[in-house]
Parts: structure tokens; C-alpha cells; sequence
């Protein structure tokens, strides 16, 4: 997505449409019949909110913060394993 189409009030209602499917997804989850929608709407949701997430990171504050991020999650899912082999977990 071009810089230029992802501005504050975009990223309000991508946040708000995944919201919603989130919702929906809690909905559909209740009932061994709909679980399978329920986890459609609820990946379709997550997928929204991280590419709306990393759209505005770029758009903001530019590709060298977005591999910043990347690397500190790594860094702490490291961190965590680490840890969780060393109390022998």
C-alpha cells in the first residue's frame, strides 16, 4: 500500500472493521457449528490490525522502525525460551 493511502482516519476504521470481526469472531466461537467462522473472522481481524499496524509504522516513522520492532520481538521471544529452558520448563 502506497505511503500516501494510509493516513490516521484509514487506520481508525481498519482498526474499527477488525474490531468488529474480533466480535464476531468471539461470537462464532461459542458454537461448535459456527467455530469454524468464528476462526475465519477472527484471522481475517488479526491480519487487518497487523498490516494496518505495520502501514502506519511505515508511513510514520519509516522502514528502518519497523525492523527495529521485528528485532526486539525476536529478541524477546529469545529472551523467553532462554529463560523457560533454564527453569526447565
Amino acid at each position: 500500500m502506497p505511503a500516501y493511502l494510509m493516513n490516521a482516519n484509514i487506520a481508525a476504521l481498519l482498526y474499527l472493521v477488525a474490531g468488529v470481526l474480533f466480535i464476531l469472531a468471539l461470537r462464532g466461537l461459542s458454537s461448535p457449528e459456527t467455530s469454524r467462522q468464528g476462526n475465519t473472522f477472527g484471522m481475517v481481524g488479526m491480519t487487518i490490525a497487523v498490516l494496518t499496524t505495520v502501514g502506519l509504522i511505515l508511513r510514520f516513522q519509516g522502514p528502518a522502525a519497523l525492523g527495529k520492532a521485528i528485532a526486539e520481538q525476536r529478541r524477546l521471544l529469545i529472551q523467553y525460551r532462554t529463560e523457560a529452558t533454564q527453569q526447565g520448563l
